[in-house]
């Protein structure tokens, strides 16, 4: 039946059928009768109703006409039912009015910090019981939110690094950004920390008396329940795993992955295994060609790896014990690609972990065959929220700096530099300056996906694997467990876990910082003597000034003019002058037309984003960075300047409405820092197996 006759009859009959009929699915017609007369009712919406028809008690017929006695019974419930909806709808139309006066009310209130207050510790809540009874500032995103009453509030703030209780009572519940604050929003509280009373439970056992308060952030009312809860299909908390991460369990579980990393690692390195990096760009099969990704390689047919296992063998006679924590991959490829970056993952786990890096492999389909590019390469990337630009720049250099004096600390590494490096000077080490620098190791944590963890091993027998296998598992649980963190993860997810028989003979020993070993500073210092230690602060140079070098020193393009604003300073005319200047340099502020949509423009040019390079003598750029653009809107115009359609990044952009904050980050090519360090003039030099343009074997 045409929906201009089904509105017709509507208006005349309206067909019901307790045997054939749906209130959910029906429409009133003959075909698709609702089931009941009271659903009949509520389609008319007014007296008089239409003729109401029901099933037909005669056999020969469909329907009949509903009795009147029949309507008039349903006719008092569908009365009733009107009175209440009028009545709760009066009663929501007056609390909405209550509601938005105390909010207009509350817009009036305005907070200030007391300047007579000792000034607030920036601390994060990992380092809050060492600052009992100190007036301290600490940011995150709110966890749990509890009301009581007008002038009393408890938030639970998480911020990547712990969980902390916070009590705001007063004015402070009485603003408008208290009224409307929910769950995942982000903020910033100023108080004094304090052990709780006797008797009371908090994380930690102390809590946050706040004296003072800023919205950072406002996430939708309801928080992440808004979009996901624990009854949630699988299907739908998967679409929402960058919400979902936000939990305390999938939390831990990540911690505790990382845990689990740093132990077979440290396992690996305690017993004198090499870590390789073997290619995920392969023109082989390990496992069976049915279960091959294939794609096409610059023309050529190549696949991604099943296993690292056949090039583990190939580093045997080099290198003895060898392993590698890698990516494999089984199954069939549908329409994907290969990750350029990993940036706007990492972004999405700021609210649950805080800092984060990852080490892993990315891809670049670039039709260039220079000693600096790659097909697939090493990247070392890195997020951190409520951070400034100017934090930015000083995390880049305290980075660069710190690995290197971890590197030259050792004695292997110092051999190896000197030795790859012939005017290697000696150097004293110097302390680290930077706040940030001592959390590099214990706070900031690697995620990295992992599928295998692979290992060759020369001149060993068949039992001897098998001891190796069991002392692996057993000394691996012995490192995880041997920690207080890696305990109550552990704990809290597993109740029932138990302890293998041999870890009471297990050394745990901190053999993970590998370049802090005497073997480590003997390597480098064999490998690079022309090294030089890069001091701080580096050179701080803005793109407009190194458009002014290039055209001072008479660096041109190749038709002989210079080059302006907005052009992309290449590689060429970008390492004449680092390698002129002879120190590490930070880039800084870039033209935004040149660089990507999620970076924001500077205060005080528009013209120009938050971004920087790090360019090093002899190698150029190692290091690419900037702070991200945490405006919604801001977001939105960028996907729309690059014309990028936003619905595929919904993951993405949700960070901006649950809690956005300010927040940067960075990506480190490892190649060419190694490239910087060992002295290597070409990129290829410092890989297991290079992949470039043309070049995908063996």
């Amino acid at each position: 039946m045409a929906q201009p006759e089904i509105e017709k009859l509507s208006l005349k009959e309206i067909y019901t059928s307790d045997k054939r009929g749906s209130d959910e699915t029906g429409d009133g017609s003959e075909d698709k009768p609702f089931k009941t007369i009271l659903q009949a009712m509520r389609h008319a919406g007014k007296e008089p109703f239409p003729t109401i028809y029901v099933d037909a008690k005669e056999e020969r017929k469909v329907y009949e006409v509903a009795a009147k006695s029949q309507l008039k019974k349903i006719q008092k419930i569908w009365v009733r039912e009107n009175y209440k909806a009028a009545d709760k709808a009066k009663a929501e139309e007056d609390s909405n009015d209550k509601r938005q006066q105390n909010m207009e009310e509350a817009k009036k209130i305005v907070i200030k910090e007391d300047p007579s207050l000792p000034k607030a510790k920036v601390v994060k809540i990992y380092e809050t019981e060492n600052n009992r009874g100190t007036r301290i500032c600490v940011r995150g995103w709110v966890h749990r939110l509890r009301r009581q009453g007008k002038s009393l509030m408890f938030l639970t703030l998480r911020d990547g690094t712990g969980y902390l209780q916070c009590v705001l009572n007063g004015l402070l519940c009485q603003t408008y950004n208290a009224l409307v604050l929910s769950p995942e929003s982000s903020v910033t509280l100023y108080g004094k920390l304090e052990v709780v009373p006797e008797g009371k439970t908090a994380p930690g056992g102390h809590e946050l008396s706040a004296d003072y308060w800023e919205l950072v952030g406002l996430a939708p009312p309801g928080g992440a329940e808004s979009i996901l809860n624990e009854e949630a299909l699988p299907d739908v908390q998967l679409d929402n795993r960058h919400i979902m991460i936000r939990g305390e369990n999938t939390s831990k579980v990540l911690r505790a992955r990382a845990l689990v990393t740093k132990a077979f690692r440290d396992h690996f390195a305690s017993r004198h295994y090499t870590e390789v990096c073997p290619p995920t760009l392969v023109q082989t099969q390990c496992e069976g060609g049915s279960t091959l990704f294939k794609f096409s390689y610059f023309g050529e047919q190549a696949y991604l790896t099943q296993s690292s296992q056949l090039y583990l063998e190939t580093c045997l006679p080099a290198l003895g014990d060898v392993y590698c924590i890698a990516q494999s991959y089984r199954a069939e490829l549908e329409q994907a690609y290969l990750t350029q970056s990993s940036q706007l993952y990492l972004e999405t786990c700021l609210p649950a972990l805080g800092d984060v890096y990852c080490i892993a492999q990315s891809y670049r389909a670039e039709q260039s065959r220079t000693r600096r590019h790659l097909a697939e390469y090493s990247h070392v990337e890195a997020e951190c929220p409520f951070i400034s630009f100017t934090d930015l720049l000083d995390r880049l250099e305290d980075l660069v700096v710190d690995v290197v004096e971890r590197v030259l600390a050792s004695e292997e590494g110092k051999a190896l530099v000197h030795d790859l490096n012939p005017n290697f000077k000696r150097f004293k080490l110097r302390s680290i300056k930077i706040g940030s620098a001592s959390r590099l190791l214990t706070q900031v944590k690697l995620l990295r996906y992992i599928s295998h963890v692979e290992a060759e091993c020369p001149f060993i027998s068949f039992t001897e694997l098998l001891g190796r296998l069991e002392e692996l598992v057993v000394d691996v649980v012995g490192r995880v467990l041997a920690s207080d963190e890696g305990r109550a993860l552990l704990h809290h997810l597993n109740h029932n876990f138990k302890l293998l028989g041999r870890l009471e003979e297990l050394v745990v020993d901190v053999a993970g910082r590998v370049l802090a070993s005497d073997e480590g500073r003997a390597l480098l210092h064999h490998l690079n003597h022309n090294f030089k230690k890069p001091e701080r602060p580096f050179k701080r140079m803005a793109y407009t000034e190194a458009l002014d070098w290039l055209k001072t020193n008479n660096v041109t393009k190749e038709d002989g003019s210079f080059y302006e604003f907005g052009d992309d300073i290449p590689e060429m005319p970008e390492r004449k002058m680092t390698d002129a200047i002879g120190v590490p340099i930070l880039l800084c502020k870039f033209p935004a037309e040149i660089k990507s949509f999620y970076m924001p423009r500077c205060a005080d040019d528009r013209r120009l984003t938050e971004s920087v390079d790090v360019l090093v003598p002899g190698v150029g750029e190692v290091v690419g960075g900037s702070m991200r653009i945490w405006d919604h809107k801001e977001l939105m115009d960028g996907y729309k300047r690059e014309g990028i359609d936003p619905t595929p990044y919904y993951w993405y952009t949700d960070q901006r409405k649950f809690g956005s904050v300010p927040h940067g980050g960075y990506g480190l090519g490892l190649e060419r820092f190694l490239c910087w360090l060992l002295d290597r003039h070409h990129i290829r030099d410092v890989c297991l197996y290079p992949r470039f343009l043309e070049r995908c074997t063996p």
